[in-house]
């Protein structure tokens, strides 16, 4: 899938949906949404950060929704009440958060770790039946991705474990 070109306008999309969410407002979809948010399909991220550390992330890497713009308003829903290694969110935040969209543009290939550009892939690991997603912006080096998905997933260092790249792309407030 080619990069979307309505970024500006994703990322306005994904903070009008959690602005209303958090003040426990519907969110509806404006009329005038660019044609490259609905008709296309893809999985979606959002990621809130506050001074410069994760304070929230939720997405998938498939699409649930029927276009790409419904899928940032219900990634941007989920991100409020679906991360549950955080506190809630509470409205008052909104303005000290810094939103990352993550749009994923190919679906999850097995890899090997030489084969991961770390600034332009995702990487899924399965380690038997857990697994774990790390976006690129959230480590700089292979060696760091891996150590998070590891992290994540509940892995030793010496299980072995399956890995998946997928291509996104990300577009930061």
């Amino acid at each position: 899938m080619q990069p979307i070109l309505s970024t500006r306008y994703a990322l306005r999309l994904a903070r009008a949906s959690l602005e209303a969410t958090l003040r426990a407002t519907r969110y509806r979809l404006p009329p005038n949404v660019p044609v490259d948010l609905t008709t296309r399909r893809a999985g979606v991220f959002v990621t809130l950060v506050r001074a410069g550390k994760l304070r929230a992330c939720w997405g998938t890497l498939e699409p649930q929704q029927t276009h790409l713009a419904a899928e940032i308003v219900a990634a941007a829903q989920g991100v409020c009440t679906r991360d549950t290694r955080f506190p809630p969110l509470r409205a008052e935040e909104t303005n000290r958060l810094k939103l990352i969209l993550t749009v994923v543009l190919t679906p999850p290939q097995p890899a090997h770790a030489s084969q991961i550009l770390p600034r332009e892939h995702g990487v899924m690991l399965r380690c038997g039946k857990r697994s774990a997603v790390v976006l690129p912006h959230e480590g700089r080096t292979v060696r760091r991705l891996i150590e998070l998905a590891r992290q994540k997933a509940g892995s030793a260092p010496e299980e072995s474990v399956e890995i998946y790249t997928f291509r996104v792309q990300t577009i930061r407030e």
